[in-house]
C-alpha cells in the first residue's frame, strides 16, 4: 500500500521549496532551490517577482523529488508564500502589471503622502498593520496614479498564493486574512475605496478543504 502525503509548495523570499510530508506529519522528501525578484525595465531601481520563474522554480523542486515518491500517493497539494506581495488580474486570470516585490522602494512616496486621501491613524485602525511601504493599499494607489487603465480592466487582486493557486487550480481565491477586517470578516471598504478599487475585486474567500485527494 503506498504512502499517503501532501505536497507542500513553499515559496519564501529566499528560497523556493517543495516537501512532501506524510500523515505523521513526517517530511518524506524535499527540494529547495533559491528565489529571487527581478530588476524592473521601467526602473533599475525597482522590484518586481516573475510568477513564471516562480512556477518553474516549484517544477524543479518537483522533478528532483519525484524518485523518492514512487511508493507514495500524492493526496493533495497545499501552496504556502510570503504574505504582502500580489497583482492584478483579468477575467482569465492573467497578469495586468507585474507582481511589485515588498523590497521595491516605488511606494515609499504613496505612503509619506497617504495622509491626503485616509489618515495613518484611521488605516491602521481599520487594517491592524503599520506603516510599511509594501502594504497592499500602497501599491494599489501607485498603479492608480501611474496606470489607472489597469484598475479599470481589473477582474480581481491576487495575492502570490493566490495567483500560484489559481495557475493549478483555474480557481480565483484567497483567505480570509488576506482581504477582510477582523472580527467580523467584513471587507475593508474604506481603504478600497480611498484607492478608488472596489472591494468586489478581491476574490472570493475559500476556507480549506477537508475532502478527498488531489
Amino acid at each position: 500500500m503506498k504512502q499517503e502525503v501532501i505536497l507542500v509548495l513553499d515559496c519564501g523570499a529566499t528560497n523556493v521549496r517543495a516537501i512532501a510530508v506524510n500523515r505523521q506529519g513526517k517530511i518524506v522528501a524535499r527540494a529547495s532551490t533559491p528565489n529571487a525578484s527581478d530588476i524592473a525595465m521601467e526602473n533599475n531601481t525597482w522590484h518586481q517577482w516573475s510568477l513564471d520563474a516562480i512556477l518553474q522554480r516549484f517544477a524543479d523542486c518537483c522533478r528532483q523529488i519525484n524518485s523518492e515518491l514512487t511508493d507514495c500517493h500524492i493526496r493533495g497539494i497545499a501552496v504556502t508564500t510570503f504574505g504582502v506581495d500580489g497583482a492584478l488580474v483579468d477575467k482569465q486570470g492573467n497578469l495586468l502589471y507585474p507582481i511589485i516585490s515588498w523590497k521595491c522602494p516605488r511606494t515609499a512616496a504613496v505612503m509619506d503622502h497617504i495622509e491626503r486621501l485616509i489618515s495613518a491613524q484611521q488605516l491602521q485602525a481599520i487594517s491592524g498593520v503599520g506603516a510599511f511601504s509594501f502594504n497592499t493599499l500602497y501599491k494599489l494607489v501607485w498603479l492608480k496614479e501611474n496606470h489607472p487603465q489597469l484598475l479599470e480592466r481589473a477582474h480581481a487582486w491576487l495575492f502570490i498564493s493566490s495567483l500560484i493557486n489559481h495557475r493549478l487550480t483555474g480557481e480565483f481565491t484567497t483567505e480570509y486574512y488576506d482581504g477582510r477586517n477582523q472580527p467580523d470578516a467584513g471587507y475593508p471598504a474604506t481603504r478600497f475605496q480611498s484607492a478608488n478599487f472596489t472591494s468586489h475585486r478581491y476574490s472570493t474567500p475559500t476556507l480549506p478543504s477537508s475532502g478527498g485527494s488531489g
